[in-house]
C-alpha cells in the first residue's frame, strides 16, 4: 500500500473519531462545572483521591492488557486466531481484576480506623469499578484493533455520558452524597458490558478457546509493560497524593478540576492521533516493514505539532476566561496551572509518537527504565515544590518530569526507527502562533466570556491557518486536494 493511502487511512480514521471524541470532551466540560457547583472543593478532593487510587489499581489490570490487544491483534488475525486471543485475554483480565480487588478490600479492612468515613465508603466501592471497567474495556480495545471506529465511538461516548449523569442522579437521591458518583459508574459500566460484548464478539465469550500457552505468550509481552504503566501512573497521579498530604483535600479539589480541563483539551489531540494511528502503524509494521512505518510516524509527528502547539498557546490565552465561565468561584484561582499542564499534555503526545520504535521492537524494558526515572523525578519535585508553592508547584513538577521522559524516549526510539524532528515546520508554526497572539491580544472585550472565547478562538484559528499558508507550511493546492479526496468539497 502506498504512503498516500496510509496517510489517507490515518486522516480518514481520525475524522471518524472526531465526533465521538468531541462529544466526550464536551460532556466533560458540562459535567465538571456541574460537579464544582454540586460539591465543594474539599469533598470533591476526596472523590479525586479515591479515583486516583482506582487509576493506580487499573495499571495492574487494564493498562498493559489493552496495549497487548492492540499489539497482537494483527498477528492473531493473520493466523485466524482472534477467538483464541479474545478468550485468553478475558481470562487474564478476570483473574487479575478479581485478585487485585480482594487485596484492596483486605488492605482497607486493616487500615479503616485511620481513614475518614466519607473516603472509606468511596474506597470500599473502588474495586467494583475496577472489575466492571476492566471487563468492559477489553471489547472496546478489540474494536479499536479491528478499526471498527463507529462502534468503538458509540460505546465510549455512551460510557462517558452515562457514568457521570447516573452518578449525579444517584448522588441527588442520596441527598448529595458523593458516593453516588461511584455507584453510578458501577451501574452504567455493568449495563454497557453486555452490549459491548454482544457487539464486538456477537456473543458473550465462554473461555472455551482459552489456551494456556497462548496466554503465557501474551503475558510475557504484557507483564514487562505493567511496571512501566505503574511508573507512568505514578507520574500521572502521585501529585494528587502528595498534594493531599501537604495541603489537604481543598487544594487537591481545586487542582484536579483545573488539571482536568487543561489536560483534556490538549490531550484530545493526542487521543485522536493514538486512536486512529495505533492499529494502522502496527499493521503496516507487520505487513510492509520499517521504511513505510517511519514515513507514517514522521508525517504523524509533523501533523500533531501543527495542531498541538497553537492549541496550547490558544488555551493559555483564554485560560482565565474559560475557568471563570466553567467553574464555581472557589475553583477559578487554579487557572494559573493551565500553561504547565497543557504543555505537559502536548509533550505526552510527542512521546507517544516517539515511543513507537520501542514498542514495535518489543523493547518494553526500555520504557520501564525511562518511566521509572520520570516518576522518581516527579515525586521528588512534588515533595520539594508543593510545601511552598502548593498546586502551582505540582504543575511545574509535572511539566519538568514529562519533558525528561519525552527526551529519553525520543533518544532511545531513534535506535530502532528514524524519527526526524521537523525543525523548519516548528519554526513556521511558532511564527504563525506569534501573529495569532498579536491579533488575539488586540481583540476587544465584549463583556461576555462566551462571546469573548468564541470570537478569540475563531479569529485565532483563521489567522494561524492563513499564516501557515503564507509561510508555505500548508499549500492551498494540498488543502484543496485533501478536501476533494475526502469529499468535503467537489
Amino acid at each position: 500500500m502506498s504512503m498516500g493511502n496510509h496517510q489517507k487511512n490515518i486522516v480518514s480514521d481520525t475524522i471518524k473519531y472526531i465526533p465521538a471524541t468531541l462529544i466526550r470532551a464536551f460532556a466533560g466540560f458540562l459535567i465538571v462545572p456541574l460537579l464544582t457547583r454540586f460539591f465543594d472543593a474539599e469533598l470533591y478532593g476526596k472523590y479525586v483521591f479515591a479515583m486516583s487510587v482506582l487509576t493506580f489499581l487499573q495499571t495492574f489490570v487494564g493498562s498493559w492488557i489493552n496495549v497487548t490487544v492492540i499489539r497482537f491483534y494483527a498477528q492473531a488475525e493473520i493466523k485466524q486466531e482472534t477467538h483464541v486471543l479474545t478468550d485468553s485475554m478475558l481470562a487474564v483480565t478476570l483473574l487479575s481484576s478479581i485478585t487485585m480487588s480482594l487485596i484492596v478490600w483486605l488492605f482497607i479492612t486493616l487500615t479503616k480506623a485511620y481513614i475518614d468515613d466519607t473516603l472509606l465508603y468511596l474506597l470500599i466501592l473502588v474495586p467494583f469499578v475496577l472489575i466492571t471497567s476492566s471487563i468492559v474495556d477489553l471489547p472496546l480495545q478489540t474494536l479499536r484493533a479491528q478499526r471498527k471506529i463507529g462502534q468503538y465511538s458509540v460505546f465510549t461516548t455512551i460510557s462517558t455520558i452515562s457514568v457521570p449523569i447516573i452518578g449525579i442522579m444517584i448522588s441527588y437521591i442520596l441527598n448529595g452524597a458523593i458516593i453516588g458518583l461511584i455507584i453510578g459508574s458501577i451501574v452504567a459500566q455493568g449495563v454497557i458490558i453486555f452490549f459491548a460484548y454482544k457487539t464486538c464478539y456477537r456473543t458473550i465469550p465462554r473461555l472455551n478457546h482459552f489456551r494456556r500457552e497462548y496466554a503465557r505468550d501474551l503475558i510475557s509481552f504484557g507483564l514487562p509493560i505493567m511496571p512501566t504503566m505503574i511508573f507512568y501512573t505514578i507520574l500521572d497521579i502521585s501529585d494528587r497524593f502528595i498534594l493531599n498530604a501537604f495541603q489537604g483535600s481543598k487544594e487537591l479539589g481545586i487542582y484536579a478540576v483545573n488539571y482536568t480541563i487543561s489536560w483534556t483539551i490538549i490531550s484530545l489531540i493526542g487521543t485522536l492521533v493514538s486512536q486512529s494511528s495505533a492499529p494502522l502503524i502496527v499493521s503496516v509494521w507487520e505487513k510492509e516493514g520499517k521504511t513505510s512505518t517511519e514515513r507514517i510516524i514522521n508525517a504523524l509527528l509533523r501533523t500533531y505539532l501543527i495542531i498541538g502547539i497553537p492549541s496550547v498557546i490558544g488555551l493559555v490565552i483564554i485560560s482565565s476566561q474559560l475557568s471563570t465561565l466553567l467553574l464555581a468561584p472557589e475553583y477559578v484561582e487554579g487557572a494559573i496551572i493551565y500553561p504547565f499542564i497543557a504543555s505537559s499534555a502536548l509533550f505526552m503526545g510527542i512521546q507517544w509518537i516517539a515511543q513507537r520504535g520501542i514498542i514495535l521492537n518489543n523493547r518494553t524494558d526500555l520504557l520501564l527504565k525511562i518511566f521509572f526515572v520520570g516518576s522518581i523525578c516527579n515525586i521528588l519535585l512534588n515533595i520539594a515544590l508543593i510545601p511552598s508553592l502548593g498546586y502551582f508547584g505540582s504543575a511545574i513538577a509535572t511539566l519538568i518530569a514529562v519533558i525528561i521522559i519525552t527526551g529519553f524516549i525520543s533518544y532511545y526510539s531513534t535506535k530502532y526507527i528514524t524519527v526526524s524532528i521537523p525543525w523548519i515546520s516548528i519554526g513556521r508554526i511558532f511564527a504563525a502562533c506569534s501573529m495569532m497572539m498579536i491579533v488575539s491580544g488586540n481583540i476587544p472585550d465584549f463583556g461576555n466570556n462566551i462571546i469573548n472565547i468564541t470570537i478569540q478562538c475563531v479569529i485565532s484559528a483563521a489567522v494561524y491557518s492563513i499564516m501557515l499558508i503564507i509561510l508555505k507550511e500548508w499549500h492551498i493546492s494540498d488543502v484543496v486536494r485533501s478536501l476533494r479526496s475526502y469529499r468535503i468539497i467537489k
